[in-house]
């Protein structure tokens, strides 16, 4: 069966950023900025496992828009962890499994926002009542920002 599909959070958390500018430093190669993100997605019931059978596994991938807005993008290092995560009849539930088992990243082309597009491969087991309702990120990425944001105000 194919993943399904979400193609964001229901809400996401202010994000933390870091910014360091790389003109004139080594390893630098002409970009012009390095910038940490962190933050949180949330998600209600878009994440929860079969509706059939407890020991079914859905697998899902889930789009996360993150970050400031970029010009040039050379490299993102993305990690994605599983913040939380509920079973609301565990009694119920004879088998339950969350994971995350991969996180890539794209750049999406204009008209979309030129911000990074986490691209997060989750698998969910345990039932309908087992789900993952937020997923933390964290990233640096490399490369030419957009000119004028305000970073203290995301």
């Amino acid at each position: 069966m194919a993943p399904i599909l979400i193609k964001q959070p229901v809400s996401q958390s202010r994000e933390h950023l870091l910014r360091v500018n790389l003109a004139g430093t080594p390893g630098g190669d002409g970009a012009s900025d390095l910038v940490v993100v962190s933050g949180y997605a949330h998600y209600d019931l878009e994440l929860s496992g079969s509706a059939d059978d407890d020991m079914i596994q859905i697998a899902y991938v889930a789009e996360i828009l993150v970050g400031p807005i970029w010009v040039r993008l050379v490299d993102v290092s993305p990690t994605v962890t599983i913040a939380g995560y509920a079973n609301v009849e565990a009694d119920e539930a004879d088998m339950m499994l969350i994971r995350v088992t991969s996180c890539n990243w794209e750049l999406p082309v204009p008209p979309d926002p030129r911000r990074i597009r986490l691209i997060v491969n989750l698998v969910v087991g345990g039932g309908e009542n087992a789900m993952i309702s937020s997923l933390a990120y964290h990233l640096v990425a490399r490369g030419v920002l957009e000119p004028n944001q305000v970073f203290d105000e995301n």
